[in-house]
């Protein structure tokens, strides 16, 4: 299985010496230390600048499960509370705000209308 995952590493990078399109792996399934992890591969060629032509760039991007991804939206972590709760209090302070500068508004037209009238 190692050989297979090697080979398509290997030919995303022989294809995206020879095009000019972005090749892109997703879903790729690799060992690790602990385990597996699920990865995409984007291999491109570089065209510009001329000091950097022929050479290819790699990203591998982690990819969540849609196990992990379902336990996060069942419990977030601690870390996920406490950015809910700042996100919270903002769109609070926020509302806030906004009352507060539509009362300010309203004064500012009742005062130019006072002084019109004058």
């Amino acid at each position: 299985m190692q050989k297979n995952k090697v080979g398509w590493a290997a030919d995303a990078l022989k294809r995206a010496q020879h095009q000019s399109e972005v090749v892109f792996l997703p879903g790729l399934i690799i060992d690790t230390e602990t385990g597996t992890q699920t990865i995409n591969l984007t291999v491109q060629s570089i065209t510009k600048p001329e000091a950097l032509v022929d050479t290819l760039i790699a990203i591998f991007t982690d990819v969540t499960t849609l196990q992990t991804r379902r336990r996060t939206r069942k419990s977030p972590s601690v870390e996920q509370q406490i950015l809910l709760d700042e996100l919270q209090q903002a769109c609070e302070e926020l509302q806030t705000l906004r009352e507060e500068r539509q009362t300010a508004l309203e004064e500012l037209t009742s005062s130019s209308e006072e002084l019109q009238s004058k």
